[in-house]
């Protein structure tokens, strides 16, 4: 899922996945944050970060896990989110992993 934001021009990418953890911890019923680390994003010198965390899902599906890839470009906040069942993020992280790399050639 794709997610996109206008921000203020000086906010930077890391301020603004710092903002969104906030977020998610208050919005998600059991949430934990599972890493949170700076990423490149292909060829250009932007930063992007990557969160992973777990909450415990709703509709009686359980727990859930899901990545967030964050870039800001100008002005502009995108977010990438990746999910999956808690017992099934494992299987399927190296297809998440690939999609996020793959995501710079989009353009």
């Amino acid at each position: 899922m794709l997610g996109s934001t206008e921000l203020l021009p000086d906010v930077s990418a890391r301020e603004y996945a710092e903002s969104q953890g906030v977020l998610l911890g208050q919005q998600f019923p059991g949430y934990r944050e599972l890493g949170f680390e700076r990423r490149d994003f292909g060829p250009r010198p932007e930063e992007a970060y990557v969160r992973r965390y777990r909450w415990d899902g709703t509709l009686g599906i359980g727990a859930v896990t899901q990545a967030q890839l964050y870039y800001v470009e100008c002005g502009r906040a995108y977010v990438f989110t990746a999910t999956a069942r808690e017992r099934d993020f494992r299987r399927f992280r190296p297809v998440f992993e690939e999609v996020f790399d793959a995501l710079p050639a989009a353009d």
